[in-house]
C-alpha cells in the first residue's frame, strides 16, 4: 500500500452548512477503487488578528491508501473535481501539486 496526504482547506464560513472537516470526510465516496482512507486529520492554523480567515482558520488532511502509485493522479484530479463540486459559493478550488 501507498499512503497519500490529501490536503483540503476550502473558505468555509460561520453560517455555512458544511466545513472544511465534513468536505474532506465526504471525499471518502470519490476514491478510486481498491483504496481507501487511512484517517482524517484536523489542523487548528494560527488564529491571530493580523491573519485573515473566515470560521475557525483550520484545515483537513485524508490520508489514503492507495492499492499502487499509479493511482496518484487520479486521486488528484478526483480531489480537485470534489473540490469545484462541494466549495461555497464564492469560493473556489485550485489544484497544486
Amino acid at each position: 500500500m501507498i499512503r497519500a496526504y490529501v490536503g483540503f482547506d476550502d473558505t468555509d464560513c460561520l453560517d455555512s452548512d458544511r466545513g472544511t472537516g465534513k468536505l474532506a470526510r465526504w471525499f471518502q465516496k470519490e476514491l478510486p477503487e481498491g483504496s481507501r482512507v487511512w484517517g482524517v486529520v484536523r489542523q487548528q492554523l494560527l488564529v491571530h488578528e493580523k491573519i485573515p480567515y473566515t470560521s475557525h482558520n483550520s484545515s483537513a488532511c485524508v490520508v489514503v491508501e492507495l492499492a499502487e502509485l499509479d493511482f496518484l493522479d487520479d486521486l488528484i484530479s478526483r480531489a480537485a473535481r470534489h473540490l469545484e463540486r462541494h466549495a461555497l459559493v464564492g469560493t473556489r478550488a485550485l489544484r497544486y501539486l
